[in-house]
């Protein structure tokens, strides 16, 4: 390996540890008028890592959306909690047209 590959993997070693070993900080907001705790590196997020955004099947506010979509929704807004998906059997990736 060259050296700037050793230094890359070392690099992203080390920031790997630091997040999984590290103390989490934690921060309460308002979300939707509603106060709420939050881990603060993942604050604002959801989209980034929620399959529901890359999917054909989410229409948010439409009768068409994903039925499973529409339960966590409505989960989300009872409970004033956010709830990004990371699997789902239904996904069906956006391509471009």
């Amino acid at each position: 390996m060259t050296t700037l590959v050793v230094l890359l993997v070392i690099a992203i070693a080390i920031m790997a540890a630091k997040n999984l070993l590290g103390p989490k900080k934690y921060e309460k907001y308002k979300h939707h008028g509603a106060e709420v705790w939050v881990r603060s590196d993942l604050k604002g997020k959801h989209r980034d890592y929620c399959l529901c955004w890359s999917c054909n099947q989410f229409h948010p506010g439409q009768k068409i959306n994903c039925p499973a979509a529409q339960v966590l929704y409505q989960n989300c807004v009872t409970f004033d909690v956010v709830t990004p998906v990371w699997e789902c059997p239904n996904f069906e990736r956006i391509t471009q047209k």
